[in-house]
């Protein structure tokens, strides 16, 4: 399934694991600092600077292999594909020996989507220097893009191996771990990266950006901060610290960071979108706008710059132009992927889904599911109810304890344990997905779709029943432009005993609000959750797993949306059409919740009177939806 939320959101890492490190054969030092300068000016996005030193090494050392791995690495970096494979396809030819070679050639294929070719000449780099980090690394990534997670993991721990004295090969091991869903190991690869070398900012740099999309913003901010103070020019580090500062509500400071940035790169489209999306979060869709369609008309012709557009115009509600900016870019380049996954999000918006999920390749009767760390937890829960319809008894299941869990909870059974690597044919939530949005069962269909359990619900249920019901669950921005925890407090009535469900850095919110009771000190994940919603009597919440897994249960709910939010929340007289029993709460101008307050009272009393009645008819609603 393409990406399925609107706003745009920075890089969770600034880079991938390198998989393509320049050769260093005895090069004399000047020429080796010159290589070096070069792949950083491309690093830097300084492409043509970049291009320029490499020729004139080239005229002086015509043949030299670090120049030629670099012109390859500059490919890379630009992202292209076809110019990184005739690179390094012709030195591998030449030099077929050359190891280096063989796996920056790998890393080519991979960037051209050739994986076969890819793991082929790995294995030759491999034969040829088995004891090199940097080559299991790739044969990690490489492994993780096939789903095999444990085949990858084994790279990994054999990179550290090699090579567990090398900074820079525990902070790509980090880089992998994080790909692979390992947090806790991909923290400890970084901290030890930037241990063995306090000097370099590229492990603090990425510990940041893993803590922020742990939610443990105010840990990352000083991370961001001084990996950006230590190289203040450097784009990458910038444009991390301006998102950082935003995640902690410094949304002014964040702009002004980012606009700085953008004076020095006018046309550098990650800045564009950065300070665009800060516009947005700040109220200011206009000059979002301004900014961002100012580089469209530098670059009439480039289609990132229209995807970039149209993602913008999604994000602040504007979806039938979102859709003529992602068919603008296709008509200029149809295989440009970014503007088909913008088109495909903005036709799932618009509940335009046959259009959106063409028909793909069918899958075996007896197909094995794979649900594991490239599986989005959100369209999981929601592809899951169509599980009867795809899925055979006897399937076995590829995943993590933590995906196990889930899939046996929202399907009743228990999957057999599989034995080596995933099928390269399988079911996976993209396709059942697909299946049940597109088979006109509606999208209601299956719903409810989960229970708690009672060994779930005992402890909730016997916590709770010393405060007074109404008893409603709560989740929150931590930071405005979102609805925020004051926000919340404003709306609830007396006599409701709040529960928060917020788990991380948010629940230290809840200290100016002792009347509101921790229940995330009792939530490790997805499964605890599910206890908690069942035993309460109802959940007001932003976007997030609790109010799917409330909406899967058919509990009463509200949720509270910002313009622009993902196609799964399509509704009907008020009502979230894959979650009958969520009224939804939409936000009616970016930035800003002043009318949405005053909505949100009269819902909560709504949503209390469901509470306090008999249960919601499941058949009547769900006929209704659908």
């Amino acid at each position: 399934m393409p990406e399925a939320r609107s706003s745009p959101v920075p890089r969770t890492c600034a880079s991938t694991p390198s998989a393509s490190p320049w050769a260093d054969p005895g090069m004399n030092d000047i020429v080796d600092r010159h290589i070096r300068a070069a792949v950083t000016l491309g690093q830097a996005r300084r492409f043509t600077e970049a291009r320029a030193l490499l020729l004139d090494l080239q005229a002086l050392n015509p043949g030299h292999p670090g120049i030629i791995t670099a012109f390859g690495v500059l490919a890379i970096e630009m992202g292209d594909a076809a110019q990184a494979v005739d690179i390094f396809g012709a030195a591998t030819t030449a030099s077929p020996d050359n190891a280096e070679f063989c796996a920056n050639l790998a890393a080519a294929y991979r960037l051209a989507g050739r994986r076969e070719e890819a793991e082929a000449s790995l294995e030759r780099a491999l034969l040829l220097a088995p004891r090199t980090a940097r080559f299991s690394l790739l044969r990690a990534e490489l492994m993780i893009e096939r789903r095999d997670g444990p085949a990858a993991l084994d790279a990994v721990e054999r990179a550290l191996r090699l090579a567990h004295d090398e900074p820079a090969v525990h902070r790509a091991a980090g880089l992998v771990l994080v790909a692979l869903g390992i947090h806790d190991g991909a923290e400890r690869a970084f901290r030890h990266a930037h241990a063995l070398d306090p000097a370099d900012v590229a492990a603090p740099h990425n510990l940041a950006n893993l803590l922020a999309m742990l939610g443990r913003h105010d840990e990352a901010l000083p991370l961001a901060e001084n990996a950006f103070l230590a190289s203040p020019t450097d784009p990458d580090l910038t444009r991390a610290y301006a998102s950082r500062l935003a995640e902690v509500g410094r949304l002014d400071e964040a702009v002004r960071t980012a606009r700085r940035l953008l004076a020095a790169m006018p046309d550098d489209l990650e800045t564009v979108e950065l300070v665009a999306g800060l516009q947005i979060r700040r109220g200011e869709p206009a000059d979002a706008l301004a900014v961002i369609g100012a580089l469209v008309r530098r670059q009439p012709r480039a289609p990132a710059a229209l995807a970039a557009l149209g993602r913008l115009l999604l994000a602040t509600g504007r979806t039938s132009d979102a859709l003529v900016a992602a068919d603008q870019a296709l008509a200029i380049d149809a295989a440009h992927e970014p503007a088909s996954i913008l088109r495909r999000t903005v036709l799932l918006t618009l509940g335009r889904f046959a259009e959106a999920l063409p028909e793909g390749p069918g899958v075996p009767d007896d197909a094995d599911i794979v649900i594991d760390h490239q599986s989005d937890l959100i369209e999981t829960v929601i592809a899951l109810r169509w599980h009867r319809n795809l899925v055979s008894d006897g399937a076995a299941l590829h995943s993590d304890e933590a995906h196990r869990a889930l899939f046996c909870q929202l399907t009743g059974r228990e999957a057999a344990a599989p034995t080596g690597p995933p099928p390269a044919v399988a079911v996976t939530p993209a396709i059942l997905m697909r299946h049940g949005l597109t088979s006109g069962a509606g999208l209601a269909a299956e719903w409810p779709c989960l229970q708690a359990s009672d060994e779930q619900l005992a402890p909730w249920t016997a916590a709770l029943s010393e405060f007074a019901a109404p008893r409603l669950g709560i989740v929150w921005n931590r930071v405005r432009p979102g609805f925020t925890l004051d926000m919340m407090r404003e709306v609830l009535p007396a006599g409701v005993t709040p529960v928060s469900l917020a788990i991380g850095s948010a629940r230290r919110q809840l200290r100016d609000w002792p009347e509101a009771l921790d229940g995330g000190a009792q939530i490790s994940g997805p499964i605890d959750i599910i206890g908690a919603v069942g035993a309460l009597d109802g959940l007001i919440a932003i976007d997030g797993i609790a109010l799917h897994l409330a909406g899967a249960m058919g509990r009463p709910a509200i949720a509270i949306l910002p313009i622009g939010s993902p196609w799964y929340w399509l509704g009907d007289n008020g009502r979230a059409r894959l979650y009958p029993s969520v009224r939804i709460l939409r936000q009616s101008s970016p930035g800003r919740w002043d009318h949405e307050i005053s909505l949100l009272r009269a819902m909560i009393c709504a949503l209390m009177s469901d509470a306090a009645t008999k249960p919601i008819d499941v058949e009547a609603l769900g006929t209704a939806a659908s």
